[in-house]
């Protein structure tokens, strides 16, 4: 599946980030689908590839 994210920096909306399978997702998945506030993740970037690699719940 993709997110939809709130770039901080610029306050534009994206769409076109996949979240893979792994841990990670699945913890993330699981925080939003509780509805737990906002969650601001941690995007890494290297060679044209972007991925969530970490999450933080923000109440």
């Amino acid at each position: 599946g993709y997110t939809t994210l709130l770039d901080e920096d610029t306050c534009q909306i994206r769409s076109d980030l996949s979240i893979q399978d792994s841990d990670t997702a699945r913890r993330l998945r699981d925080k939003y689908e509780k509805g737990n506030g906002q969650i601001n993740v941690t995007v890494l970037k290297a060679l044209g590839e972007e991925q969530i690699v970490a999450f933080k719940v923000i109440d």
